[in-house]
C-alpha cells in the first residue's frame, strides 16, 4: 500500500506534530492513529490529496482504527480524482484484494488512471494484465521503466528475453537484470543466474549463476532459494533439500517436486517412499502437473487395488493442468481397464490430446491403435 508524496509531506508532518502536542497533553490514553486519521479526514473534505490518500491507508491497514475497506476506498477514490496516481494503484489494489486477486472492471479503471499520472507500479500491474498483449504490454512496462520503476524494468527484460511484443536480445537482457539487481531488486539477480545457467542462452555461467541465486535466497526469495536448491543437488545434497523444503513450504510446486525426487532415490540418506508421495502430492495441489505425474507413477510401485485408483486420480488431474505424460499414461489406464473402466474411445481421445502436447509414444498409438 502506497502512502509517499512529497507534495503532501509538510501536511503529514504538520498532523503527526498536532498528534505528538496531543500525546504529550493528556497521557496514552489518546489514540494517535485515530486522531490522524480524522485530522486526515478534515483536510481531505478541504480538498488535499495527499490527506485523502493518507486515510485511506490507515482504514485500509486498520492500525489504530477499524479497518474500513468501503471507507478506505472512499478516501482512496477521492485522492485519485485529486491527480494522486499512487492512489489511483492502491484504489485498484484494494479492489483486487475484495476480487480474490482478480482484476476487475473497476480495478482496471484504476490502473489506467494510475499509469496515466506516471505512478510506475500502476503502469506495472497494467501490463501484467495485458500479458496476453505482448506489443501493449511492452508499450506499458517500458512506460513504467522510464518513470522509475525497478518491477516495470525487469518486466520488460524478461520480454527481451524472449521476444515478446519487442526484439529478440538476450546479450540486452542479461544486462538490464544485471543493472537491475546491482540496483538491489532480488527477483532480477534470480533471472540473471537463470539465464546464465540455461544453455539455450549461449552464456552459460553456472558458479555465477549459483552465486545469484544465492544472494536472491539471502533476500528472503524463495524462487532464489528454489533454484539454488536445484543448482547444488550434485554439490551439496543436504543443504539443496533443505532450500528446497523451505521453497516447498513457500508453495513452488517445483520445489516440492525436486525434494520428493530426492527423497525417492535416497540423495541424503536411505530412500523413503511416503515422504516422497507427501512432496509430490503437494505438488499437485499447487498445480504442478508433474507433481501429479510422479505422485501416480509413486504410487504405482505397489500395484493394488487402491493405488490404482489413486494413481488414475492423480493422472487425470496432471492431466487437466496440461502434463502430457499423465493424459498418455490415463489413456493407457483406460484401454487396459487399470483403476477404471475400460474405455477404448476415452483412451484415444487421451492419446490424441498427449500427441498434441509432443508425447512421442501417444503418436505412435494413434498410428497403430491398440486391439
Amino acid at each position: 500500500m502506497k502512502v509517499s508524496s512529497n507534495q503532501g509531506l509538510c501536511h503529514t508532518v504538520g498532523i503527526l506534530l498536532f498528534a505528538l502536542m496531543a500525546w504529550g497533553s493528556s497521557g496514552c490514553n489518546v489514540n494517535l492513529r485515530q486522531l490522524v486519521a480524522n485530522e486526515n479526514e478534515t483536510a481531505c473534505k478541504k480538498g488535499r490529496a495527499v490527506a485523502c490518500l493518507t486515510a485511506g491507508v490507515i482504514y485500509y491497514t486498520g492500525k489504530g482504527v477499524e479497518t474500513d475497506y468501503k471507507k478506505a476506498l472512499h478516501f482512496f477514490r477521492r485522492a485519485c480524482d485529486g491527480r494522486l496516481g499512487s492512489a489511483c494503484y492502491n484504489a485498484a489494489t484494494l479492489l483486487r484484494k475484495q476480487a480474490q486477486g482478480n482484476i476487475t472492471p473497476a480495478a482496471l479503471h484504476f490502473l489506467r488512471r494510475s499509469c496515466f499520472l506516471r505512478d510506475p507500479d500502476g503502469c506495472s500491474e497494467l501490463g501484467i494484465a495485458y500479458r496476453r498483449d505482448a506489443p501493449r504490454a511492452a508499450q506499458l512496462f517500458a512506460r513504467a521503466c522510464r518513470a522509475g520503476g525497478l518491477l516495470g524494468c525487469h518486466n520488460l527484460a524478461e520480454l527481451t528475453r524472449r521476444g515478446d511484443g519487442v526484439r529478440r536480445n538476450r546479450v540486452k537482457a542479461l544486462a538490464m537484470f544485471e543493472a537491475l539487481c546491482d540496483k538491489g531488486l532480488a527477483i532480477a539477480c534470480v533471472s540473471q543466474g537463470m539465464m546464465l545457467e540455461s544453455r539455450r542462452s549461449g552464456l552459460r555461467n553456472r558458479p555465477v549463476a549459483t552465486r545469484l541465486f544465492e544472494l536472491g535466497c539471502k533476500k528472503n526469495l524463495m524462487v532464489g532459494c528454489y533454484r539454488l536448491g536445484l543448482s547444488l543437488r550434485r554439490l551439496n545434497p543436504k543443504r539443496a533439500f533443505a532450500l528446497l523444503g523451505r521453497a516447498c513450504q513457500a508453495k513452488i510446486g517445483g520445489a516440492c517436486v525436486a525434494r520428493g525426487e530426492m527423497a525417492l532415490k535416497g540423495i541424503t540418506g536411505k530412500p523413503d517412499r511416503a515422504a516422497a508421495v507427501g512432496h509430490f502430492e503437494s505438488a499437485c495441489q499447487l498445480k504442478h502437473g508433474r507433481g501429479c505425474y510422479m505422485a501416480a507413477l509413486t504410487h504405482l510401485r505397489k500395484v493394488n487395488p487402491t493405488t490404482l485408483l489413486k494413481a488414475t486420480y492423480f493422472l487425470d488431474r496432471g492431466c487437466h493442468l496440461k502434463h502430457y505424460r499423465s493424459c498418455y499414461l490415463l489413456g493407457s489406464h483406460y484401454h487396459r481397464g487399470l483403476g477404471v473402466k475400460k474405455d477404448p474411445t476415452r483412451a484415444l481421445k487421451l492419446f490424441r490430446k498427449a500427441c498434441q502436447g509432443q508425447v512421442e509414444d501417444a503418436c505412435l498409438r494413434l498410428i497403430n491403435p491398440p486391439l
